[in-house]
């Protein structure tokens, strides 16, 4: 089942650009990947969403490439997805 996952992390934008341009070219090669979104926090630090077939495909990623490299306080979020509705030029 698709699951969707959000990541907050007390991050400044210059951290996330360096992590994400690290990550970004092996990410989307990721058995599961869909989709990745990043944004500042409404209050602080930075928010990821993603978007993955599998919760143990985004973990056998998340925590072998990510995890070792985010601050003790991050949080993450697991959301199974009950619909989805996809543009018709990515199907």
């Amino acid at each position: 089942m698709s699951v969707v996952v959000t990541v907050w992390a007390p991050l400044d934008a210059a951290t996330y650009d360096g992590l994400i341009g690290f990550h970004e070219p092996v990410l989307r090669t990721q058995a599961g990947f869909r989709v990745h979104y990043a944004q500042p926090a409404a209050d602080s630090g930075w928010l990821v969403t993603e978007v993955w077939d599998t919760r143990e495909e985004h973990a056998a990623w998340f925590d072998s490439n990510v995890r070792p490299h985010l601050p003790a306080e991050a949080k993450t979020t697991v959301t199974p997805v009950h619909h989805a509705i996809v543009a018709e030029d990515n199907k």
